[in-house]
């Protein structure tokens, strides 16, 4: 999105964001922070499952909500791995860092 230089942003709710690339600039930045404490909480703990980091990286989430937190990091750990830094078992059960 960044490439096409964007004015604005419209998103599905909320107000216009204006000054794109900074908001992008803001999201991704963002998203490698979570990236790297999913890979801290990975690495004090060995080998976990997405539902085991859930509460690790997300301290202040209601327990309710952690499922849909290790979907997130689920994500996560797909992209640390397409990029040699993660491993998985078979079933994604279970993660190590590469």
């Amino acid at each position: 999105m960044r490439g096409d230089s964007p004015a604005a942003l419209l998103p599905s709710h909320g107000p216009v964001l204006e000054h794109a690339d900074q908001v992008l600039a803001f999201y991704i930045a963002h998203r490698h922070q979570r990236t790297e404490q999913i890979r801290t909480a990975l690495h004090h703990l060995g080998t976990a499952s997405p539902q085991q980091l859930a509460p690790v990286v997300y301290p202040d989430l209601p327990a309710q909500a952690h499922p849909i937190a290790a979907v997130q990091i689920l994500a996560h750990l797909r992209w640390l791995r397409e990029h040699g830094r993660t491993a998985s078992s078979d079933d994604e059960a279970r993660w190590t860092l590469a």
